[in-house]
Formats: C-alpha cells, structure tokens, sequence
C-alpha cells in the first residue's frame, strides 16, 4: 500500500554554445546522443539496469532518451529517486537538458522539474475525462 504516481522523464542533448549551421547542428547532436547512450551504459549502468532500464526507451529519431514509469512510489528520501535525480543533475553539467514531471494521486499532485541551460519543455500534462 502506499501513495502511487506516474512519472515521465526525458534527456536529451543541450544546444551547442555557439551557433552551428542546420549540418553542423545535426552532426553534434547525434554526436551527443550517442554519448548520452555510453554514459547510460557505462557510468550509469547501475541506475539504468537495476532501478530504471525496463524504463527506458531510446528515441533515436529525436535523440533523446525517455523514462515512463507508472504506479510507482516516488519518494524523495528512497534511494533509487535520489540516484535518478543526481543523474539528472549530472548530465545536466555534462551538456544535457532533463525534464521530469511526476503525477500523484490527488487531482493537484502535479509536478514538474528541470536540469540544463537550455530546455525546451517538452513535457505536458493533458487532463481529461472518461467514463468507468
């Protein structure tokens, strides 16, 4: 028993720092993607395998990387939502852009956060109404 949520999260690489041209721009992002797949593979691994890598789906046509977890007990204090959001922050200080957004119970337990100098808010929360 216990408090259940819904939980999206998406990485995907930051723009570059200096403007590149629709070529250039498309070689460093598949550059960036690819290593986003060696640190999820590498330093990651553990994060990924144990706690998160059934998760998880590679989106190689927009380069990104997507979590979609559902009826999950998202605590702040467990560890595995700790390691998750430190790996958040780190790829955020290794030129990448994360999203999360966590749905509760409760009709307002809506949450959203950010890592990265440049996201692009991807994620969005439809409400709507079905008859059961």
């Amino acid at each position: 028993m216990g408090y259940r949520s819904n939980v999206t999260a998406i990485i995907y690489p930051a723009e570059p720092t200096d403007p590149l041209g629709h070529d250039e721009y498309k070689v460093y992002e598949k550059e960036k993607y690819e290593a986003l797949r060696f640190l999820m593979g590498t330093k990651f691994e553990q994060i990924m395998s144990k706690w998160f890598g059934g998760e998880a789906q590679w989106d190689d046509r927009n380069h990104r990387l997507v979590f979609e977890m559902q009826d999950v007990k998202w605590y702040e204090s467990y560890e595995d939502v700790k390691a998750f959001d430190a790996m958040l922050v780190e790829v955020a200080e290794l030129g990448y852009c994360s999203e999360i957004m966590r749905v509760g119970e409760e009709i307002n337990d809506i949450e959203h956060r950010t890592n990265g100098d440049d996201v692009q808010y991807l994620l969005n929360v439809e409400r709507t109404i079905t008859i059961g």
